[in-house]
């Protein structure tokens, strides 16, 4: 983690396979309770995705939905286009279509249905 934090700040932008960037990175690490020496494999990288679409701190909508604090999983799924470029919001694009040669690629209505078998699993186990 550390040496990504190196990488951010020679100018590589977005890393790994969630494409973390410095505002979303470094704050993520700390909630999740890693360390720069956190080695980024796979599975600390999904922690950290999961820790920024769900630890209720940047994504609030979205972590509520999944939470079960209100039922409106259209407006938990445009949240998640808000956080990757490739989520596609309710417009049928990305939110940031076009910035960086940003495009959408994961449809919403996918998102809609993947959010709501979350759910289920979380509140349910």
């Amino acid at each position: 983690a550390g040496q990504w934090k190196d990488l951010q700040k020679q100018g590589y932008f977005a890393l790994g396979a969630y494409q973390f960037i410095p505002a979303t990175f470094g704050p993520a690490l700390q909630r999740a309770g890693m360390s720069d020496d956190t080695v980024m494999n796979p599975d600390n990288q999904s922690l950290l995705a999961i820790e920024l679409i769900s630890g209720g701190v940047k994504r609030p909508v979205l972590s509520g939905y999944l939470d079960g604090t209100h039922d409106d999983v259209y407006a938990a799924a445009n949240d998640l286009a808000n956080e990757w470029a490739a989520v596609k919001n309710s417009r049928g694009v990305s939110t940031y279509e076009g910035v960086a040669g940003n495009k959408g690629s994961i449809s919403h209505d996918l998102i809609v249905q993947l959010l709501m078998q979350l759910r289920e699993a979380k509140l349910s186990g």
